[in-house]
């Protein structure tokens, strides 16, 4: 089977003629990425091998996503089992959330990046439930730009326990009749 790709000629807007490397892709050439992508090949290699650039085997990859499965462990597997995690952590950062700490006060605890952190709290349901979501309307305050424009900054608390200020700009209508 030849996987390499062809040189196409072809003539640009300004009528000059131009060369572009026409890959086509056919059913084997995705069931052979496929195969290298399962066995562990960086998406530079399976490009380097089949004679394309890294961005078509990305585009391949987004497009079957049913044969090109992530790499990447988020959440639970399909046998229940979550990814390795040092069991002091997860106990360390439990407890903090239990005791109301959020995701960014976790991380600067624990000393795990603030992503680490998200994708742990949504991977492990059964150790920090979900808090239910309050918004602090007696945090809310305003600001006037003139006698038109107020903008109000609701506070309001993330599912990870975080407070985010949300403004909300109004624009008042002082027409004179």
């Amino acid at each position: 089977m030849n996987i390499q790709a062809e040189t196409e000629i072809y003539i640009t807007k300004r009528g000059l003629p131009a060369k572009r490397i026409a890959y086509q892709w056919t059913e084997e050439k995705i069931a052979l990425a496929a195969r290298m992508w399962a066995e562990g090949l960086s998406g530079p290699a399976i490009a380097e091998i089949m004679g394309t650039s890294k961005g078509s085997i990305t585009a391949i990859a987004s497009k079957y996503r049913d044969r090109f499965h992530s790499r990447l462990p988020k959440g639970a597997a399909a046998d229940g089992t979550y990814p390795k995690v040092p069991a002091e952590w997860l106990e360390k950062a439990s407890d903090l959330w239990m005791s109301g700490k959020n995701a960014h006060q976790i991380a600067l605890i624990t000393e795990v990046s603030g992503t680490t952190v998200y994708d742990r709290i949504k991977a492990r349901p059964d150790l920090f439930p979900a808090r239910e979501v309050v918004v602090a309307r007696s945090a809310r305050t305003e600001t006037r730009l003139g006698d038109d424009i107020v903008i109000h900054h609701a506070k309001r608390m993330h599912i990870t326990g975080e407070i985010h200020t949300m403004p909300r700009v109004s624009i008042l209508n002082s027409r004179e009749e």
